[in-house]
């Protein structure tokens, strides 16, 4: 696999401190756009409430990366969380179709 670089120089090891400054970046920035695809949804699809939780907190992050995943925080996936709270199994599906999720065992 070929080296990723950022201006500057090479990305930080997935183990870094660094690394997870990057990821933690990223879903502060993904929050808004989260937000806007679930009013969206909100609007386009009736008895579904949209929940954007704030990103998941540093320390939590680390242990997380330490515990599960022999602390490479690029399988930390979870930084960045929302849900749906659906009244139907209707909404359910109405929420798949139009965010073009999979249902996963953890959805049911």
């Amino acid at each position: 696999m070929a080296a990723v670089t950022r201006r500057g120089g090479a990305l930080p090891t997935e183990e870094s401190a660094d690394y997870l400054l990057l990821l933690f970046a990223d879903a502060e920035r993904s929050l808004p756009h989260m937000e806007g695809l679930g009013a969206e949804i909100e609007r386009a699809v009736s008895g579904v409430k949209c929940k954007v939780a704030p990103t998941k907190s540093p320390a939590r992050t680390a242990v997380k990366a330490l515990e599960k995943y022999n602390g490479k925080y690029s399988r930390v996936t979870d930084l960045a969380r929302m849900t749906f709270v659906c009244s139907t199994l209707g909404a359910v599906f109405g929420v798949c179709k139009r965010s073009q999720l999979r249902l996963t065992s953890r959805s049911c």
